[in-house]
């Protein structure tokens, strides 16, 4: 990446990717770890983007299923 908000941009993405199944595996978490740590993204950023990303996820989970219902 190029820089700081690149690098972020691709975790987000690779933990997107990760949750489609709306779960991750030990794999994939350890995956993610070793990706963010390659990035230079900080654990704890880590975890955040992870949690931002599930939550993002859900809510649009539920959006598209109270579409699908109305």
């Amino acid at each position: 990446p190029r820089d700081e908000a690149e690098a972020r941009a691709w975790l987000r993405a690779l933990t997107v990717l990760a949750l489609a199944d709306g779960r991750t595996s030990k794999l994939e978490r350890r995956f993610l770890q070793n990706a963010a740590y390659h990035l230079g993204i900080a654990p704890r950023d880590q975890t955040r983007t992870w949690r931002e990303a599930r939550s993002e996820l859900y809510r649009e989970s539920r959006a598209a299923r109270g579409h699908a219902s109305a």
